[in-house]
């Protein structure tokens, strides 16, 4: 079948190329980005030495936020030992404000060397969640 001068299939097809190809292009790329969001806190932590009930070397935990938090769960991981589990009942924590990671009057036996420490929890009063790892030298 061969198509004639003039044709109106040739014209039609003539006309649909640009809208075709126009219409293949990435979509809107002027869209703003989605907000990701508040950055994760940055915690901070000292130690403070103890001696634990059987006379055997302690240490404590001392820690702050840069904002407000509230915390769910933290996990201290001392070096070559098994992770230990310190839950603050999700209590909010105001931004610089120091704060416990152990119960009162209680300590963790000494493990020299870096601990991980993990800090879940939520931002407040956004309530962005958050996971945060640090690492912390103990002599």
């Amino acid at each position: 079948m061969q198509i004639a001068r003039g044709s109106p299939i040739l014209l039609v097809l003539l006309l649909l190329v640009p809208f075709l190809l126009v219409g293949c292009g990435d979509s809107d790329s002027t869209a703003p980005e989605p907000d990701p969001g508040p950055p994760p806190p940055a915690f901070q932590v000292t130690t403070l030495g103890a001696t634990l009930v059987d006379g055997r070397p302690g240490v404590q935990f001392r820690a702050w936020s840069n904002v407000n938090v509230s915390l769910v769960q933290v996990i201290l991981q001392p070096p070559g030992a098994n992770a230990l589990n310190f839950s603050p009942q999700q209590a909010v924590f105001l931004g610089n404000q120091t704060f416990d990671l152990q119960d009162p009057n209680t300590a963790y036996y000494r493990w020299t060397g870096n601990w991980s420490i993990r800090f879940i929890g939520n931002q407040q009063p956004s309530q962005v969640p958050f996971d945060v790892t640090i690492s912390v030298g103990v002599n």
